[in-house]
C-alpha cells in the first residue's frame, strides 16, 4: 500500500528499565505526574467524564498495564471526586510496541469489542535461534542454520498458516492455570501441556526477506499469539527462530496516525480531545471473509455461499492445515 516493507518496525527507541523510574524516559516519571486537571475547561472536563475510548502509541520496554495507571491518574486529577474508571482493548507484550486500546469510564464498556476484533501487526522474525519466550527478550533454547531457507519457499509456506489454523499458546502468556498466569510458572522453571486453540489469521504476508530476517504483515482474530506465529514458520521453513520486533499498526477503527504518544496521556485535555464512542462492529469471521473473495471471483456462489461439490461452504481442507508444528517455552 505505498509504504517501505518493515517501515515503523523500531519507530519508537527503548526506554529505561522496567522497575524503579519506570517512564521516565517518556516525560512520565511515576505517579503524580498527571498534569492539566485544573487549567482543563468545563467542556472538556465533561467530556472526559463521560468517557470514551481512544489509542496510544505504546513504546517499547513498559507494560500495558503502566500506560493504564498513566491514564487513571490523569483522569483521576482531572474529575477529582467524580473518579474514573480505565481499562485496555487487548494487551501488548512489554517489548511489542503500537496500537494500545484505552477507555475510559462509558468507553470500558466499548472495550469488548476490541478484545474480540480484528488487528494487524508487523512482525520481525530473526532465523537461527531460538527463545523461550518467542522473542528477544528470553533465552536461547534451540539454534538453526538459516542458509537454506529461501523467499520463495517461505511465501509458499503462508496458506498454511492462513484461515483457521491451531496453536499452541506459549508458556510465556497471560493465561492462567487454576488462577495463576503461566508466564509465573514457566519463571519457575515449570511446563505444562497446553491444548492447542482454533485462532484465526485472515491475512498473512511476507513484506521483507534479508536472511537472517524477515518481516511479515499479520491481520488476525482474538486470542493470537504472533511470537508463536513467527517461531512456527520459522521451524516450518527448517530453521528456528523468534519475534524481534512487533509493532501492532492497527486495532478496529484505530491505527497508528490516530494515536497519542506515551507522554500525552498525562494531559487530560488532550485525551479529552480523542475520545470516541462509537461502538466497534465486530469484525467479520475468517469464514465470512472467505467466502466474500469467492462471491467476489465466482458470481454463482453468491446466492448460497456454497461452491459446486460440497454441502457446505467454507474454505477447502488442506492436507496438513492446522496442524502445525508448535515451539514449546521451556
Amino acid at each position: 500500500g505505498g509504504r517501505e516493507p518493515g517501515a515503523g518496525l523500531r519507530a519508537a527507541p527503548r526506554p529505561p528499565p522496567l522497575g524503579a523510574g519506570e517512564g521516565a524516559g517518556w516525560g512520565l516519571d511515576g505517579l503524580g505526574g498527571a498534569t492539566g486537571g485544573a487549567a482543563l475547561s468545563s467542556a472538556a472536563r465533561a467530556e472526559l467524564a463521560e468517557g470514551g475510548v481512544f489509542a496510544v502509541d505504546k513504546p517499547r520496554g513498559v507494560t500495558s498495564a503502566w500506560v493504564v495507571e498513566r491514564v487513571l491518574e490523569t483522569a483521576q486529577a482531572a474529575l477529582g471526586a467524580a473518579g474514573a474508571k480505565v481499562g485496555h482493548g487487548g494487551t501488548l507484550d512489554p517489548e511489542a510496541t503500537g496500537v494500545l486500546i484505552i477507555g475510559i469510564n462509558s468507553g470500558t464498556r466499548m472495550l469488548e469489542g476490541f478484545l474480540s476484533g480484528p488487528k494487524t501487526y508487523d512482525a520481525e522474525v530473526t532465523m537461527g535461534v531460538e527463545t523461550d519466550t518467542q522473542d528477544a527478550a528470553g533465552r536461547v533454547v534451540a539454534e538453526a542454520g538459516y542458509g537454506a531457507v529461501e523467499r520463495e519457499a517461505l511465501e509458499a509456506l503462508l496458506p498454511q498458516f492462513t484461515g483457521t489454523i491451531q496453536q499452541v499458546p506459549p508458556m510465556y502468556s497471560a493465561l492462567k492455570l487454576k488462577g495463576k498466569p503461566m508466564y509465573e510458572l514457566a519463571r519457575d522453571g515449570v511446563e505444562v501441556e497446553r491444548p492447542a486453540r482454533d485462532v484465526e489469521v485472515h491475512r498473512l504476508e511476507l513484506l521483507e526477506f534479508a536472511p537472517p530476517t524477515f518481516t511479515l504483515t499479520v491481520e488476525c482474530g482474538k486470542g493470537l499469539y504472533v511470537r508463536t506465529l513467527g517461531t512456527d514458520l520459522a521451524r516450518a521453513a527448517g530453521s528456528m527462530g523468534h519475534v524481534s520486533a512487533l509493532r501492532r499498526t492497527r486495532a478496529g477503527d484505530f491505527g497508528l496516525g490516530q494515536c497519542l504518544a506515551v507522554a500525552q496521556v498525562s494531559d487530560a485535555a488532550e485525551i479529552a480531545a480523542r475520545l470516541q464512542r462509537r461502538p466497534l462492529p465486530p469484525g467479520p469471521s475468517g469464514r465470512e471473509r472467505w467466502l466474500a473473495r469467492r462471491r467476489r471471483r465466482c458470481p454463482t456462489e453468491r446466492a448460497t455461499g456454497r461452491r459446486r461439490g460440497s454441502a457446505r461452504g467454507g474454505p477447502p481442507q488442506l492436507p496438513g492445515l492446522g496442524r502445525l508444528p508448535h515451539a514449546r517455552a521451556s
